[in-house]
């Protein structure tokens, strides 16, 4: 089986990044044991995400909160990986445009 890890940091404390999780898998089955989520894609594919702890960037008077959080892709061929990367990384976007 492949295995692919990456970091990330996110603008989310742990509360608000399981809340905005479901949407962003598709609503697949998803289980939550301390600070890592791992979400089940069936045929031997799982993704899992271990939060970091939570952190305070402060630049001025601005605080803003973030965790790094680290992928695994077990099982995943580099094209679906990246196509649901993709669309996951769209439902965590915040702001701007």
């Amino acid at each position: 089986m492949s295995e692919y890890s990456f970091s990330q940091e996110l603008g989310f404390t742990h509360a608000e990044f399981i809340k905005n999780l479901p949407p962003a898998i598709g609503h697949r089955d998803y289980t939550i044991e301390d600070n890592l989520v791992t979400v089940s894609f069936g045929e031997g594919r799982s993704l899992t995400f271990e939060l970091g702890p939570e952190q305070v960037r402060k630049i001025a008077l601005l605080r803003m909160r973030y965790c790094v959080v680290t992928y695994t892709y077990y099982g995943f061929i580099d094209e679906h990986r990246q196509a649901f990367q993709k669309r996951f990384d769209l439902y965590f976007q915040k702001g701007g445009g």
